[in-house]
């Protein structure tokens, strides 16, 4: 006969005596629970619970050393903490085993079990909460705790207690899905078996969440993309057109996805967090991350829906900040694509650790490697581990963002058609910074110098930059774009893709964070060369284009310091100050005023054209009232989208009613906006009579002699004060896109 039952339900009282905690374990555990680090969604839960409400953290286990060390960590950052933990014993010495013996305590921890005997523990507790909620008349909260000791999606080979000691400064505490049951109100109330499947399942999903999919070895990654049937029959094909034997074209298949594969370690981003922090912490004043957005992320990852990140690209900081961001929050790191560029040693190691996954610039003249990257694109998008690609492929050098290039969204579309992924979630992301590091690389290629390779003396020579200040970051997360939303209606081919391009580049436009030193900028770069304006002008115009952006375009996102632009003018102040630190602006003739200094003139541009896509719309508006020579091609036909890629009939939409709201607004929001696009709309004015004053179109020039045209122009109308409007990449931008407008070329087909 078994005197000691294997599971008694118990209710353990976790306060104990207060003389038990001088023992050695205890002191430890004391210690410990001020180490585990609660991630920034479950703090604003914790910090919210209602007393009035009945709350039950749930976990598939829960160890007395586990619910003592999380008690003290409530205790530490005076959340309200749970006292006693409902689970089962193995020998049942006295502790209570109903709920009538809890003296109204509405906060418990609840162990669902792993076992039959737990599990009918864990039942048994559900049904006596239920019914005590019913007589108290509360609502009863069920919400997943989940405690990870490390962030491998491996199983742990050791014990928990042991996992926790060694990898003491990077436990997390997280949250899932509550479930809520309201007494009288809540319809359909789940059976106690129901209750604890939902909540095992949202523990699981947001463990998930945090530590992603499990690392497949490189040997196992290469036997599966060898086996693609097309791959395995276009290697077939080879053969028999006797370009190579089967074993040697395997073999370089299996080099190329060496080449191209990530190697990601769960570890890497803790090392990267350590060493990203202290730089972040030293050179920039602060880092503004979405916490809305990054819940709403986190959302869609526990939905498993497979999501896509679609950052802009300014700055080789964008792909290491958002892994970092990302990291912070508790988030599986994503795969990122990168440029094959960026492999060289060291870099290319550990980019590789932290997944990154590399990918050729071009796909000129290989015959298996671009089938190589599709499969193993397709492979890594069959998991539920979000990855990230930069749609504009390169830094903009403009601050501008660049067209979209879409052969990865060529891939992601065929993998779509064919049934290989059902949906996809492209996630828009954008940083925006006061000052980015490589502003003096640019201003050499916006000059003509050609671009530097990246290479390991190059990252030395730039050491000095860990010395320099860059102001504020602003981190973004975008409203999402569904791939089978966006598809609705249409048939495979070609437009595809160019309509997904232009919805998701359009939505980026969005994303782009609103910041002080962004509106003073566009001010600033309104006025003519050499024009000073005072403080109190330029507090006011900036917010005014602050409100116009929020009236014009509600789903734009404002970054946190602007919110509060409206009753704190020192937003503003901080800003000039900041960029009159930077060399940007210096102090006019008379005290109080600001010029632009004209060496920085570019970097102000830079600034300006982070926004440049919500202004853009109300500037042309007011610029079609002007004279302009019917002519010449419209104006926004040439800015949009070749200088910003923004849907023609979207812009043109926009300045339809724009153009309706132009009598209401003052004069001077109408001078400030047309100011801002002025130069350049000289420039095109200027450029387009004198083509059609020497050949009637631009279709036979040459790129030297549209150079010695533009240059020209340039001189001719006094535009060499606005180097903004004649650097070597708007003008051979602008040759693209004259020729494609003078060939006769349709405007490529856009989205709604």
């Amino acid at each position: 006969m078994d005197l000691f039952p294997n599971s008694v339900p118990s209710i353990i009282n976790l306060s104990g005596d207060p003389s038990a905690y001088m023992e050695p374990w205890r002191n430890w555990l004391y210690r410990h629970s001020r180490l585990p680090w609660i991630l920034p969604h479950a703090i604003r839960r914790f910090s919210g619970l209602d007393k009035k409400n009945i709350t039950i953290f749930t976990a598939p286990r829960f160890p007395v050393w586990l619910a003592q060390m999380l008690r003290h960590r409530f205790l530490e950052e005076h959340f309200p903490s749970p006292q006693f933990l409902m689970s089962s014993v193995r020998f049942h010495f006295g502790q209570p085993s109903t709920i009538d013996e809890v003296e109204n305590d509405r906060l418990f921890f609840l162990s669902l079990g792993m076992n039959p005997k737990t599990r009918a523990c864990a039942t048994y507790w559900i049904q006596e909460l239920l019914e005590y909620s019913a007589i108290l008349n509360r609502p009863i909260h069920f919400i997943p705790l989940i405690y990870l000791w490390n962030r491998s999606p491996a199983r742990p080979r050791c014990h928990p207690l042991f996992g926790s000691l060694i990898h003491r400064h990077n436990n997390v505490i997280s949250t899932g899905y509550p479930l809520i049951i309201e007494p009288g109100i809540t319809m359909n109330i789940p059976t106690p078996t129901g209750i604890r499947r939902t909540s095992l399942a949202a523990w699981n999903q947001e463990s998930r969440v945090i530590v992603g999919d499990k690392k497949v070895p490189i040997q196992k990654t290469i036997s599966i993309i060898q086996s693609e049937p097309s791959l395995e029959q276009l290697l077939k094909t080879y053969e028999l057109q006797g370009k190579d034997t089967l074993p040697t074209l395997r073999s370089r298949v299996a080099a190329y996805v060496r080449e191209i594969a990530a190697d990601y370690n769960h570890r890497s981003p803790w090392i990267w967090e350590k060493v990203m922090g202290s730089y972040l912490k030293r050179s920039f004043l602060s880092v503004d991350f979405d916490q809305d957005g990054l819940d709403q992320l986190r959302i869609l990852l526990r939905r498993r829906q497979r999501v896509i990140l679609i950052p802009s690209h300014r700055s080789h900081l964008d792909y290491i900040l958002i892994s970092y961001a990302i990291y912070k929050q508790g988030l599986a790191c994503p795969l990122v694509a990168a440029g094959a560029n960026l492999s060289f040693w060291p870099m290319g190691y550990f980019f590789r650790k932290t997944g990154a996954f590399f990918i050729r610039r071009t796909f000129r003249g290989l015959d298996i490697y671009p089938h190589v990257f599709r499969s193993y694109l397709w492979l890594i998008l069959r998991k539920f581990q979000p990855v990230e690609f930069f749609i504009e492929g390169g830094r903009s050098r403009t601050g501008t963002l660049l067209p979209a290039k879409l052969g990865i969204l060529s891939m992601i579309l065929e993998a779509f058609n064919t049934g290989k992924l059902p949906d996809v979630q492209f996630v828009p992301l954008a940083v925006n910074y006061d000052r980015i590091p490589e502003e003096e690389s640019y201003i050499r290629e916006l000059r003509g110098l050609p671009k530097q390779k990246e290479k390991i003396s190059s990252l030395m020579k730039s050491r000095h930059l860990l010395k320099k200040r860059f102001g504020n970051v602003c981190f973004a997360v975008g409203k999402p774009v569904s791939l089978a939303e966006t598809m609705m209606g249409t048939e495979a081919g070609p437009e595809q893709k160019d309509r997904l391009g232009s919805t998701i580049m359009n939505q980026l436009r969005f994303t782009m964070p609103v910041t002080s030193p962004a509106l003073v900028a566009s001010v600033m770069m309104a006025l003519p060369p050499n024009q000073s304006i005072s403080t109190e002008t330029i507090i006011t115009q900036a917010s005014d284009l602050l409100n116009l952006i929020r009236d014009r375009h509600p789903d734009a996102v404002i970054a946190g310091e602007c919110i509060r632009a409206d009753i704190d003018e020192s937003v503003f102040r901080s800003a000039i100050a900041r960029m009159v630190e930077f060399g940007n602006l210096t102090e006019g003739s008379v005290a109080g005023t600001f010029v632009i200094n004209p060496q920085r003139r570019l970097q102000m541009d830079y600034l300006r054209n982070s926004i440049i896509g919500l202004l853009l719309a109300p500037a042309l508006a007011v610029l079609d009232t002007e004279e302009w020579d019917p002519a010449m091609p419209p104006l926004s036909q040439v800015l949009c989208p070749g200088l910003h890629p923004i849907p023609t009939d979207i812009i043109r939409s926009e300045i339809r009613r724009c153009g309706e709201l132009l009598p209401n607004w003052s004069k001077s929001r109408r001078e400030l906006l047309a100011g801002s696009i002025r130069p350049m709309a000289n420039l095109i004015l200027a450029v387009s009579r004198q083509c059609r004053i020497l050949s009637g179109d631009c279709r036979d020039f040459t790129m030297h002699e549209w150079h010695s045209l533009f240059r020209e122009v340039v001189n001719a109308i006094g535009n060499d004060e606005y180097p903004e409007t004649s650097s070597k990449i708007i003008e051979s931008i602008l040759f693209r896109v004259f020729r494609q407008i003078h060939n006769g070329r349709p405007d490529p087909i856009e989205s709604d």
